[in-house]
């Protein structure tokens, strides 16, 4: 309540009383989690801390390999950064700057994804097994093996349940907390397809609804997550990918990557009410300023597409000096930060005039997986 009380005092009040009112939250302390992003060197063994308000490097964080992923929590000041190759997790103090743990998982951690309440870390690996970790005791509560290539995960509202998308056999595994154990799976329907592709899932604002891109049969399936059962099946463009409920609960927008395009369906009737072209090939979206606007961020080039979600239009793209990575947009919803890929640079984007507003050089040649503890997305 308090945060969205603060974001509505910063869009009622003039620009600078706005600022105002965030710079109250200004620290130098990177435990601060709605104002410093992380962003690993995807060449060096550092993790570089961003101020969100100051636009400048605020720190660089020294770990003993490549950090392949990386997640912040803002509940234990704690960022943990994967190692595949060696099975294991780094551990950092944003305190004290300092690594103070490594954790052996047992499994290539290819990607990791945070518990909305930070309790909790999941591990996935590219083989389809999933290790979940209790972070106040650095501890594995549960693993499940045997879940087929890729899968991709998404933690259940309040944390208690984890969602793991299996491409290959067209399905959901819903893995339980409480009982440590595998509960229900979610059939998705269609004919059974080994090199089927799938988006992870994604949540309404309120955990109810889920939603899953078929992305090899241009196809989004929406779930009764309450019920663990398909509500519906909506054809959309042409390769959707993972689709993105608004958090008003109003819409949700599935970028389309193999035609150019953003589906926009309404959230309580599932109705297309738009298509609306992006000529972006789509590697995932964003929204920013309370909603209003939708960034499309590309898998290849260097240009972002922008829709007004109020006139449901595309405005003039934004043209980044090089290929840019998956954004975030800060908990205000002002900015949208995303980093250059291939120049170690940060852009710093404003949310409501969709203009670039500096680069910040971080020294690194190479970035990718910029991330924020606290954010405006809260569907994901």
């Amino acid at each position: 309540m308090l945060r969205t009380l603060l974001v509505l005092v910063a869009v009622t009040l003039p620009a600078a009383a706005g600022s105002d009112v965030f710079d109250f939250f200004k620290s130098d302390k990177l435990t601060n989690g709605s104002q410093f992003a992380f962003v690993p060197s995807a060449g060096e063994r550092t993790i570089i801390a961003i101020d969100t308000l100051e636009h400048k490097v605020a720190a660089r964080l020294a770990i003993p390999h490549v950090a392949n992923s990386i997640v912040v929590s803002e509940e234990l000041d704690l960022l943990f950064a994967t190692d595949p190759e060696n099975e294991s997790v780094t551990v950092i103090n944003l305190y004290t700057r300092e690594v103070i743990d490594r954790l052996t998982i047992g499994m290539r951690p290819d990607a990791a994804l945070l518990s909305p309440l930070d309790r909790f870390v999941a591990f996935s690996s590219n083989d389809g097994s999933v290790s979940i970790w209790d972070m106040f005791a650095h501890e594995q509560v549960l693993r499940v093996d045997g879940l087929g290539k890729e899968p991709s995960m998404t933690f259940g509202f309040d944390g208690g349940k984890l969602y793991v998308v299996e491409p290959g056999r067209k399905a959901i595994s819903i893995l339980d907390l409480a009982q440590r154990e595998k509960v229900a799976e979610i059939d998705l329907g269609g004919e059974p397809d080994a090199d089927a592709r799938l988006s992870a899932m994604s949540r309404s604002a309120d955990g109810y609804t889920g939603y899953v891109s078929v992305t090899s049969e241009d196809r989004v399936v929406v779930l009764d997550l309450v019920n663990g059962i398909v509500k519906d099946s909506v054809p959309v463009g042409k390769g959707p990918i993972r689709p993105y409920s608004t958090a008003d609960n109003r819409y949700v927008l599935v970028p389309n990557s193999g035609d150019g395009t953003l589906t926009v369906l309404t959230s309580l009737s599932r109705q297309v009410i738009a298509t609306i072209p992006t000529h972006v090939t789509a590697r995932e979206i964003n929204t920013g300023w309370l909603d209003t606007v939708a960034f499309v961020m590309p898998a290849t080039g260097n240009r972002i597409a922008v829709v007004d979600l109020g006139k449901l239009r595309q405005l003039d793209p934004i043209q980044l000096p090089g290929r840019s990575d998956d954004g975030l947009v800060t908990s205000d919803s002002k900015t949208l930060f995303t980093a250059i890929i291939d120049s170690g640079q940060v852009a710093v984007i404003d949310a409501r005039s969709h203009e670039l507003q500096s680069l910040i050089d971080t020294g690194a040649t190479t970035l990718e997986g910029i991330e924020i503890a606290v954010s405006n997305n809260v569907c994901h």
